[in-house]
């Protein structure tokens, strides 16, 4: 029995297509992609190349839909074999190859949120891609077919798929799509009535507006809806500390203050039992290098260069001190960033010399987008600073070759 591919509809839909007109710029007929949208019939390779350049996304990602279909592809009788059982280049299965509805599947599919959510955040973003977006296409699929008994769980699972797949989006630069993943979340909190759900959405777009320019106080009003709905445990702690940044952002010193208290009495709270940063963890986990990170990036944004030393050399020093697989690159280059900034303004050239040499050794699939304005940032910081320091000129050429392209 053939079945919906919703991740292609999903696709679709986040790119701003109908049917008739991804029909018209791929030159079929918009019966043919209602036949690839309901599981009948996969579209040939050089069509699938063409999808992937339209929804912006990698060929294996478009290959993935297709490749766990019984369908025969059009044109050319081929049938494709099942991706179950190969590896993503970090190790392990890419996915559950057989899912049991009768009552495991959701704690198959739970399992394999929790490894990717695990893997991403010191894995490069194309090491996870596919095995997120195989993960959601799964979910989708089984809440087709599920016993009423597992629909709410599988809903949150979707839902949180989405808030990585929305994370990945972001982190890629590409804020459109990010926007489109949390509105399927929002909806699979809504049909979930799932609080930590609806909390860790609401603290998604809220760290997603704060980098886009003019929406640092919808970033503060998201925040604070996230903490009213769990203000205690890692969402909290989360919600406290992105609105404490963001407010920052907006230059409300009072309410960037008050926010840091509350993540302070938030994490001696015991979490909510249906915390995504407990029952999922790593991405959404929120740890304590990661706080002090933003404390640190809320202080530097306020002026407050002593604090912001203090606080993003202790995130540096803990994330130092955990495994590799417990680092999150990408904050801790942005608190190299906020370090060096904060290092430039107090007159500690030298050592932010050293840190800003560390920030240049970042793999180039580890830069990610956020670190463009943030670097942009500092590098206008430096050209102020490079006409009475030579440390400052050099790191001015340092910077100058450092690049941050889309992943």
């Amino acid at each position: 029995m053939a079945q919906r591919r919703h991740r292609l509809i999903e696709l679709r839909e986040g790119a701003a297509y109908t049917q008739e007109q991804l029909a018209h710029a791929l030159g079929v007929e918009p019966s043919t992609v209602s036949r690839w949208e309901r599981g009948t019939s996969i579209p040939k390779p050089g069509v699938r190349i063409r999808l992937s350049e339209l929804f912006g996304v990698a060929q294996d990602r478009i290959q993935a839909i297709f490749n766990h279909s019984p369908c025969v592809s059009e044109d050319t009788g081929f049938t494709p074999a099942s991706l179950v059982g190969k590896a993503p280049p970090w190790g392990g299965e890419l996915v559950v190859p057989e899912i049991d509805v009768s009552g495991g599947g959701a704690d198959v599919l739970h399992g394999e949120l929790v490894r990717i959510a695990a893997e991403y955040v010191h894995r490069p973003l194309q090491d996870v891609a596919l095995p997120l977006d195989e993960l959601g296409r799964q979910t989708v699929d089984l809440l087709d077919i599920a016993p009423p008994s597992q629909l709410d769980r599988l809903r949150v699972i979707a839902g949180a798929t989405n808030l990585l797949q929305a994370h990945a989006a972001q982190n890629r630069g590409r804020t459109s799509r990010a926007a489109s993943y949390l509105t399927m979340a929002a909806r699979f909190a809504s049909e979930s009535n799932s609080r930590a759900l609806r909390a860790a959405t609401h603290n998604t777009s809220a760290l997603i507006c704060e980098w886009i320019p003019g929406q640092e106080g919808t970033a503060v009003q998201h925040a604070a809806a996230a903490f009213e709905l769990l203000p205690r445990g890692a969402t909290g702690v989360r919600a406290a500390a992105i609105q404490a940044r963001a407010a920052a952002r907006c230059g409300d010193s009072d309410l960037a203050l008050k926010a840091l208290g509350r993540l302070a009495r938030a994490r001696e709270v015991p979490p909510h039992p249906e915390d995504l940063g407990v029952n999922v963890a790593g991405l959404f986990a929120f740890p304590e290098a990661k706080q002090a990170f933003y404390s640190g990036g809320t202080h530097r944004l306020l002026g407050h260069f002593h604090h912001a030393i203090s606080d993003t050399r202790r995130a540096l020093d803990l994330y130092s001190a955990v495994p590799p697989d417990q680092h999150s690159y990408g904050d801790e280059a942005i608190a190299r960033v906020d370090l060096v900034g904060a290092l430039v303004t107090s007159g500690a050239d030298d050592e932010a010399a050293t840190h800003l040499l560390a920030l240049t050794e970042l793999p180039p699939d580890m830069r990610i987008h956020q670190l463009h304005p943030a670097v942009n940032e500092l590098g206008r910081v430096l050209i102020d600073r490079s006409s009475v320091s030579r440390p400052a000129q050099t790191m001015v050429e340092l910077l100058h070759g450092f690049t941050v392209s889309p992943q």
